[in-house]
């Protein structure tokens, strides 16, 4: 899509408002690759932070996960069945 943006504002200019206002189109190519950088930094940075720190934090979750407050074989015998006739 940048791509696509880049050639359609390279194209020609025939009555020259466009050259008038716009920047350069080296500019306009450097500002297209700063911007795919960006957005493949910002994946990338993602990518690396679960890589290295997620091991870290499963097993931190898993040695401080909540225990279980009770038996489940000594909660069932304080429950009590009731039938209505």
């Amino acid at each position: 899509m940048s791509i696509w943006a880049w050639i359609i504002l390279s194209s020609e200019d025939t009555d020259g408002e466009c050259a008038s206002q716009a920047s350069g189109l080296l500019e306009l190519l450097v500002d297209m690759i700063i911007l795919l950088y960006m957005r493949s930094l910002r994946l990338l940075s993602i990518v690396l932070f679960l890589v290295i720190c997620g091991p870290l934090l499963l097993v931190c979750w898993w040695k401080n996960r909540p225990k279980p407050t009770e038996d489940p074989v000594a909660l069932k015998q304080n429950l009590a069945k009731v039938t209505l006739s």
